[in-house]
């Protein structure tokens, strides 16, 4: 199995996406510490909305189950 299967295994598309994004703007050896602030903000962001998310269906499958 390759890297990119084993990740794409892991993950979801969009996370694989940004993972080679900051893979390659990594490679560049580039001092961005400012870049690396907002990727991480935006990051955090996303899996807060993806757990959300998840907490609400999960919720909502509780309630119908109970009904």
């Amino acid at each position: 199995m390759t890297k990119t299967e084993l990740i794409l295994k892991q993950t979801c598309l969009d996370c694989f996406s940004t993972f080679q994004l900051l893979e390659i703007h990594e490679e560049g050896n580039q001092p961005c510490s400012k870049c690396l602030q907002i990727w991480q903000k935006k990051l955090h962001q996303y899996y807060q909305e993806k757990i959300i998310l998840h907490l609400a269906h999960q919720e909502s499958q509780k309630e119908e189950t109970h009904d």
